[in-house]
C-alpha cells in the first residue's frame, strides 16, 4: 500500500516490496535528502538488504518505493550508500547492455558517458567527489537515472520498448506458470546478475519533452498482459536476511 503525506510518497510494508515496471512510482522524481537521520539511515539498509536479496549490484530508493534521492552500488568491494549522487563532469561515451532489477528478463543496449565525476553524500554527511570509468562509472548512471524516473527502456524507440515490454510480460507469466512468483523472477535476476559480472552492466539518458511517456503508452498498450500475470501483483516479496554479502 501507498499513500501521500505532506505531497511526499509514502509506502507502507515498503521492506517487502519490490517495483516492477509498469509500477508509476518508478517514474516518478525523487526527491533530494536534507537531513540523514535514523529514517534515511534505515532506507539505505531496506536498499541493501533488497539489492541482495535480488542478487544485483546496484539499486535506487524507488526501486523499493521510497521517493528519496539515495542509490547502493556494490562492485564487488562492498556495498556503499550515495545520497543526493549527481553527475558533475562527464566525457567519452561507450555502448553497453544494460539489464535492470525492475525490468526482470529485459538487456538493451544503452549509449552512456564512458568517464564521470559523481558527487554525493555518504551516511555520515560526509561529501564524496568520485572519478569513475567503465563499468562502474555506467552502474551508477544507470541509478541515477532512477532518480529521475528514467528506465533502459526509455532509451529506444517507442515501438522497440513496446516490443520489449510485451516479452517482459510474457517471461513474467510463463514464470509463474511453471513455478512461484519470487521463485521464478529470483532466476531471471540470478541470470541479470550472470550477465552483468560477465560483461554487461546492471543498469539511461532522460527522454525528451516530445517523447510520450510511459505511463500513456506502454502500460495501457500492455493492459492485457500485464493484468493476466496481476495476481503475482508486479510486487516481489523480500525475504528477510541480514545486511552484508551472502
Amino acid at each position: 500500500m501507498q499513500r501521500e503525506v505532506g505531497g511526499e510518497l509514502k509506502v507502507e510494508n515498503r521492506k517487502d516490496r519490490f517495483r516492477i515496471y509498469p509500477d508509476p512510482i518508478l517514474m516518478r522524481k525523487a526527491i533530494p535528502v536534507r537531513d540523514i537521520d535514523g529514517e534515511v539511515k534505515d532506507i539505505a539498509d531496506e536498499m541493501i538488504e533488497a539489492m541482495i536479496a535480488h542478487q544485483g549490484i546496484g539499486l535506487a530508493a524507488p526501486q523499493i518505493g521510497i521517493l528519496k534521492a539515495m542509490t547502493v552500488v556494490d562492485m564487488g568491494g562492498g556495498v556503499r550508500v550515495f545520497i543526493n549522487p549527481e553527475v558533475i563532469e562527464r566525457e567519452g561515451e561507450s555502448v553497453f547492455e544494460e539489464g535492470c532489477l525492475s525490468l526482470p528478463s529485459v538487456e538493451i543496449p544503452v549509449r552512456r558517458r564512458e568517464t564521470i565525476l559523481l558527487r554525493a553524500w555518504d551516511l555520515d554527511g560526509k561529501e564524496m567527489n568520485l572519478e569513475l570509468t567503465g563499468l562502474t562509472s555506467r552502474v551508477h548512471q544507470h541509478e541515477i537515472d532512477h532518480l529521475h524516473g528514467v528506465l533502459i527502456i526509455h532509451h529506444i524507440s517507442q515501438l522497440k520498448r513496446d516490443l520489449v515490454i510485451r516479452k517482459m510480460f510474457k517471461d513474467l507469466k510463463r514464470s509463474r506458470e511453471k513455478a512461484t512468483p519470487c521463485e521464478g523472477l529470483s532466476r531471471l535476476f540470478a541470470s541479470l546478475r550472470a550477465s552483468c559480472r560477465t560483461g554487461r552492466s546492471h543498469g539511461h539518458e532522460p527522454r525528451t519533452q516530445t517523447e510520450e511517456s510511459p505511463e500513456s503508452s506502454s502500460s495501457s498498450i500492455f493492459a492485457d498482459i500485464f493484468f493476466d500475470v496481476g495476481s503475482f501483483d508486479v510486487v516481489i516479496p523480500i525475504p528477510k536476511r541480514g545486511i552484508g554479502k551472502s
